[in-house]
């Protein structure tokens, strides 16, 4: 559960920094309560179950109940009567809290240091001005939460998603004023009670409501179908009142301590996108391929001897977000201590910083090193490639390193892309937009797919596997409101449903995606898993027709991983020709990057 569109407000954030993705949603809204076991029986009722707590000796000291694998309610009884009862805090999610920390360090807020909290995950604090707790925490492999995930998810819960939060301020303008100017959420609408939705693609919302008697702090939840909920409430005997009455589009009843519970229709992305994720069989799970293969890659030589080339970038970037997903920090460590020896003055020349998309791919490395941890060094030498691949643009206001083959579809953008993740700064995102769109409309087919070359017409795997991966890179960053987005996301969606025809019995795609007589090659199949699997974690396909497919690709190309964590069956480097014979009789490698990376961008996508 990670989207959501609010049927009674459909609203667009500023272009910028605060739709940066790594703001996923509302992780849980935590209350206060009299009485611990009268709001536990409440929410059990409303289908919600309890998945742990925390005791010290007897005492229950917080209970957690869970709206879905991401989503979550937290009790805290009341110890001491002078405690205030209700809304303590909201949490939200965030996919990098080291990053989100530095941005709001730099924005002049006061924020804690990011920590393990208790239940195993990562934490970040801060203060708005009326002394209310804000929470941000990053969910870990590992950690209860998601030790949790398929578990504890009542098959009677009223609704499956959590789109908001009510909270009283003495002055709501002061605090509507926080939110919209150093948290950067955006406003809904105009007047009083505010409705502020957060950054990033989530469409969740707070609500800011000036303090009073009758003010209660509350929780809107999502449902798709609001007369069913009604009816379900009704059952419940928890009568639920309509607004308006005669053709209600909001739902309330009232909760423990008079807390507001809502229910407004959403259009849910489909539940069924966390089963397809899980329940690995032993040994082919992303934490075990994930943690062999990026492994392994710390201990290779460079597969070239007089330069870094772009297949152990590739790779290289793989490995820095797997390790740093799983939460394996000497591994991590290990990863970026392999980039060390490129610093000395002796090895400068294995840096290529000739003008060229197979070299200006480089950048994407030291940036994501930045990301982990904060070196300005490496920003420096990624922005480097960044900005002189922009340096002096083309007419059409393309990069000089176009050059129209469908490998730039990732290695033009991804730089680009890890430069915006990386400063927050929306140029990177206009650059990498611009560059994908023109590719789409001069090289995507009818039937969705993409030729080598346009004069070269066979569908091969590896090339599309660029393209899907650079689209999927590229959404996963891209604001909602981004002026390019609704046509890069369309192109995307194409090529899917056609690599959705394509695919093997064996979870396999071809070497050339469209002959069944060609063979089943690794490094493409690995890409076009990346893509289905972002996509159908984002919501942007249906996870009931592409959840089974990602599932069977990953499990397909599990098989093809040997006792040595290298990947079989892997194409060799390919130029363009216009034979047929060219392309099926290229040679199968084992261990090469190539097919390397694609496996350790999935391995992190199953992870996110």
């Amino acid at each position: 559960m990670r989207t959501s569109l609010i049927a009674i407000g459909l609203f667009c954030a500023p272009f910028g920094w605060a739709q940066a993705a790594n703001q996923s949603g509302i992780a849980h809204v935590a209350f206060r309560v009299a009485d611990l076991e009268t709001a536990r029986a409440f929410y059990n009722k409303l289908g919600f179950d309890q998945f742990f707590e925390m005791k010290q000796g007897d005492r229950t000291t917080e209970a957690f109940l869970k709206v879905n694998d991401y989503q979550f309610i937290e009790l805290y009884p009341r110890t001491d009567p002078a405690q205030p009862i209700g809304l303590m805090h909201v949490c939200y999610e965030s996919s990098n809290l080291e990053t989100l920390h530095a941005e709001y360090v730099k924005r002049g807020l006061t924020v804690s240091e990011v920590r393990k909290a208790g239940a195993g995950n990562m934490l970040m604090t801060m203060k708005d001005p009326e002394g209310q707790t804000i929470e941000y925490t990053q969910y870990m492999p590992g950690s209860r939460h998601f030790e949790d995930r398929g578990k504890h998810l009542g098959s009677k819960r009223v609704a499956l998603l959590m789109v908001g939060a009510t909270s009283p301020a003495r002055d709501a303008a002061v605090i509507r004023a926080f939110y919209l100017e150093k948290l950067l959420f955006t406003e809904i609408n105009h007047g009083m009670p505010a409705r502020l939705r957060m950054p990033g693609d989530s469409g969740q919302e707070v609500d800011i409501a000036p303090a009073g008697p009758d003010v209660k702090s509350g929780i809107l939840f999502g449902v798709a179908d609001l007369k069913q909920a009604r009816d379900v409430l009704t059952a419940l005997d928890m009568a639920p009142k309509a607004t308006p009455a005669s053709n209600p589009t909001l739902l309330t009843v009232t909760g423990p301590d008079g807390a507001v519970i809502s229910f407004a229709k959403a259009a849910l992305p489909d539940a069924a996108a966390q089963d397809y994720f899980g329940n690995w069989p032993v040994g082919a799970s992303p934490a075990e391929i994930g943690k062999r293969v990026a492994a392994h890659f710390v201990t290779s030589p460079h597969q070239n001897l007089t330069r870094i080339i772009y297949p152990e970038v590739c790779a290289w970037y793989g490995a820095l977000t797997f390790a740093h997903l799983s939460a394996d920090k000497e591994l991590l460590d290990s990863v970026i201590k392999r980039f060390d020896p490129l610093l000395l003055p002796e090895n400068a020349g294995l840096i290529q910083r000739t003008p060229h998309v197979d070299f200006s791919v480089f950048g994407a490395v030291p940036l994501q090193i930045y990301m982990e941890n904060k070196d300005a060094k490496y920003l420096d030498m990624g922005k480097w490639f960044a900005d002189r691949q922009w340096e002096n643009p083309r007419p059409d206001g393309l990069s000089p390193e176009t050059r129209f083959w469908i490998d730039d579809m990732y290695m033009e953008t991804i730089v680009q892309v890890q430069a915006f993740r990386a400063t927050g700064d929306p140029k990177y995102l206009d650059r990498s937009s611009l560059e994908m769109v023109a590719y789409l409309d001069k090289l995507q087919e009818p039937i969705g797919l993409f030729y080598h070359e346009p004069e070269v017409k066979f569908y091969w795997g590896r090339g599309n596997g660029w393209v899907a991966a650079g689209m999927a890179e590229l959404l996963t960053s891209l604001p909602q409101d981004h002026p390019r987005r609704a046509r890069i996301l369309e192109g995307y969606r194409k090529m899917m449903k056609a690599l959705l025809q394509h695919q093997g019995p064996d979870g396999m795609w071809r070497q050339l995606i469209d002959r069944s007589d060609s063979w089943p090659e690794s490094s493409g199949t690995g890409m076009f898993t990346f893509a289905m699997v972002t996509g159908v974690k984002n919501g942007w396909l249906d996870a009931a027709t592409y959840g089974p497919a990602a599932r069977k690709a990953w499990l397909g190309l599990a098989g093809y991983i040997d006792q040595n964590a290298d990947v079989t069956s892997v194409c060799e480097g390919t130029n363009k020709l216009d034979d047929l014979d060219y392309y099926l009789a290229r040679k199968r490698r084992t261990g090469d990057f190539h097919g390397q990376a694609p496996v350790l961008w999935t391995a992190s996508a199953l992870l996110r």
